[in-house]
């Protein structure tokens, strides 16, 4: 069975080359090659992963280790993601992401560890990317709340040194300058933009 359907793979590959150019026919080969490479590792593994759990003869069947490092690297950073608030600032790229990760961790389950470490490695590659992307977004808006408060700040200090006012007074905006502070930390930035117009003084 396996040579009649090597003779039809070869028939088909020599039909196809007959319109193509000596570039292509090379190309064809070595793509042919690589995918029939994959199919074999692929194949293997999956026979190795189904005898593994048998009786008897299990024992005798040696997977490769579980990249355990790095799934547990990849899914610091997916669970980051949603910290991150990536499905609300981009929802297309993180579904994208975790739809992969959800595909690397039914391997990583199934013991398919040798596919398991290339999708990890492909999401993780992507996820950090992601990341990267949403960081550099929070980055911005952190910096432009600081600039207004900073502008805020030198307001209020002016006011502060004013002997003529009340310790309630400057306890008000010495509390209202903690709590600008705050939101920035907090990434709270529509209730900073609100706050902003509530000024005590």
């Amino acid at each position: 069975m396996k040579k009649v359907i090597f003779w039809i793979l070869v028939c088909l590959i020599a039909f196809n080359c007959l319109s193509c150019s000596k570039e292509e026919i090379g190309q064809t080969f070595k793509n042919f090659k690589n995918n029939f490479h994959k199919a074999k590792e692929e194949i293997g593994e999956s026979i190795k992963v189904r005898l593994h759990d048998a009786p008897f003869i299990g024992r005798y069947i040696h997977l490769p280790p579980p990249p355990k490092e790095l799934y547990n690297a990849t899914k610091e950073i997916i669970l980051n993601l949603k910290k991150l608030n990536a499905e609300s600032l981009y929802p297309e790229e993180y579904k994208k992401v975790l739809s992969q990760w959800e595909e690397a961790q039914a391997l990583y389950n199934a013991k398919y560890y040798k596919k398991a470490k290339e999708k990890l490695e492909e999401v993780k590659k992507q996820a950090l990317a992601l990341e990267k992307q949403i960081k550099t977004y929070w980055e911005n808006l952190q910096n432009q709340a600081w600039a207004k408060y900073k502008q805020i700040e030198k307001q209020a200090k002016k006011l502060l040194y004013q002997e003529n006012l009340s310790k309630q007074e400057k306890l008000n905006i010495e509390l209202y300058l903690w709590k600008l502070r705050s939101l920035i930390v907090l990434r709270e930035f529509e209730k900073f933009e609100r706050e902003l117009q509530n000024k005590p003084f």
